[in-house]
């Protein structure tokens, strides 16, 4: 439920607003995922979740050589299209893998970025537990925060949130999919006392910028926003 990834995104941040923690979170948004899956990494992603290796790579297979016909409310189309030397990627239009091998996928990204310990960490008032989060995904949008301590300011949240989104675009592209720069965008959040109350530091008085790279990896650069400064994807 796509709600739920909301609300706890704006828990998130009310928290880190509260103890005045400095956190820097990247809205990523991808160019498909289903149909731009690596064969290759799929078999892998299977098998290593318990699915016998000629299991996975018989479906595969299938859909490699099967011939595909387009059919339309005019009829089905007498040019078909797959069978070929290079085989096309993905899931396969319609097959109903589909959502839940993303999902597999998704989850081996999300445990290569924990082992890399980007995301946030709090720990509980009232039990003294460590909470650790990486992202919010839903489907091919990703939000990953990073706080780096209680005390950190935004200037050393750069380097770290910058090596994130590399680590997160890098995998993407390992599974066959790309990142869309023009669509994604970033906030870098840190709070200042004025002396009579607390107000967020704007870019100006906290420079810095950020670029995602595409399966080529050329950088490009992706907007960051004043943390007053609402956007929809």
């Amino acid at each position: 439920d796509s709600r739920k990834a909301v609300l706890n995104k704006v828990l998130l941040n009310d928290l880190a607003r509260q103890k005045r923690i400095a956190i820097a979170i990247g809205m990523n948004d991808a160019r498909g995922c289903y149909d731009r899956i690596v064969h290759t990494i799929a078999i892998l992603v299977l098998m290593s979740f318990g699915v016998p290796g000629e299991t996975a790579r018989g479906m595969f297979k299938v859909l490699q050589e099967a011939e595909h016909h387009m059919k339309t409310g005019f009829g089905r189309s007498d040019r078909a299209y797959g069978n070929e030397p290079v085989p096309q990627q993905g899931s396969g239009q319609g097959n109903g893998i589909g959502p839940t091998l993303w999902v597999l996928i998704s989850t081996k990204l999300i445990m290569m970025m924990h082992r890399k310990k980007h995301g946030v960490e709090f720990l509980s008032a009232t039990t003294l537990t460590l909470f650790t989060l990486v992202c919010f995904a839903f489907v091919d949008d990703t939000d990953l925060p990073l706080t780096r301590g209680k005390y950190s300011t935004g200037e050393e949240l750069i380097k770290p949130f910058q090596e994130a989104l590399d680590r997160w675009a890098g995998g993407f592209t390992v599974t066959g999919g790309e990142l869309a720069p023009i669509k994604s965008w970033c906030y870098l959040v840190n709070h200042v006392w004025t002396g009579m109350k607390w107000r967020y530091r704007t870019k100006e008085e906290m420079p810095g910028e950020f670029t995602l790279t595409d399966r080529h990896g050329v950088r490009h650069a992706i907007d960051r926003l004043e943390p007053s400064v609402e956007k929809k994807p």
